[in-house]
C-alpha cells in the first residue's frame, strides 16, 4: 500500500494467471520500498514480508518496534 503496488508484481502483469501470481510470491522476493520512505519503515516492512514464519516479525515485536521508534522521535 505505501508504494502503491503489489510488492511481486506490478501494472504491466495485469494479465498473470492466479498460479503465476501464486508462484512469484513463493519464489521471489517482495519489491523494496522507496527511498523517500524512512530507513525504520522500510526495515519493518521487510521484516513483515519475510517468507520463512520463523524468522518473519511477529505481531508482538511489531508493536514493540513501533513504541520504540515512537519514543525516540520525541
Amino acid at each position: 500500500l505505501l508504494a502503491q503496488k503489489h510488492p511481486f508484481f506490478d501494472s504491466d502483469d495485469a494479465d498473470l494467471s492466479p498460479l503465476e501470481v501464486y508462484n512469484r510470491i513463493i519464489d521471489e522476493e517482495p519489491a523494496e520500498l522507496p527511498d523517500y520512505y524512512s530507513y525504520n519503515l522500510r526495515n519493518l516492512i521487510r521484516q513483515m514480508l519475510i517468507k520463512d514464519a520463523t524468522r518473519r516479525i511477529t505481531a508482538e515485536a511489531i508493536l514493540q518496534y513501533y513504541v520504540a521508534i515512537s519514543q525516540t522521535r520525541n
